[in-house]
């Protein structure tokens, strides 16, 4: 069975396909800057490679295909007035400056679906689909700035690790076999 998201993933891989140059949803936007398709860049932390599960820098935590839940009110995400829903970045840099700033986060790149509310720098969604994941691109461990080789656990989060520091770790291989999106470090 398929989800919600893969149908939609597939109708608009077959639209580009078939030469349409972007999401119909995307060039016409509806009421209060709403759409139902758009893609994006955020940060996160993994908190569990093998069931491809995420941490928010904002709150909650998320898998590779999910839908959002209002942690605080009883509504479909998002809502105008609520800080609900799926938070993405339109521009990559805006999402690599915000990665560098915070140890042991990745950028994501992800699709998002159904309720979009779109604002000057991002969009918040219902649905979001991690299209591709970018740990940092030198080690987090110690002072090391090898180039990064894969990820390990510390604490409650998984960091980049360079090859020496991998040990029992997971390779940018392995997470690319668990993902099943890019795994390549962020620029």
């Amino acid at each position: 069975m398929h989800s919600r998201g893969d149908v939609i993933r597939e109708t608009y891989r077959l639209l580009f396909r078939l030469g349409t140059p972007e999401p119909p949803s995307a060039v016409h936007l509806r009421n209060d800057g709403q759409t139902e398709y758009a893609t994006g860049w955020k940060v996160a932390q993994i908190i569990d490679p093998y069931a491809g599960r995420f941490a928010g820098l904002a709150n909650g935590s998320f898998t590779l295909d999910d839908t959002a839940r209002c942690e605080s009110f009883a509504h479909p995400a998002p809502q105008p007035g609520c800080r609900c829903g799926f938070h993405a970045f339109h521009q990559r840099d805006d999402a690599q400056r915000a990665r560098a700033q915070r140890w042991g986060t990745v950028l994501l790149k992800v699709e998002l679906y159904g309720d979009i509310v779109r604002h000057r720098s991002g969009s918040r969604a219902s649905e979001q689909v991690v299209t591709a994941v970018h740990p940092a691109p030198r080690c987090e461990r110690s002072l090391c700035s090898d180039r990064t080789a894969g990820v390990v656990p510390v604490a409650s989060l998984w960091v980049a690790a360079c090859e020496r520091h991998l040990g029992d770790g997971l390779s940018l291989a392995d997470l690319h076999l668990l993902f099943a999106v890019d795994v390549t470090p962020a620029d």
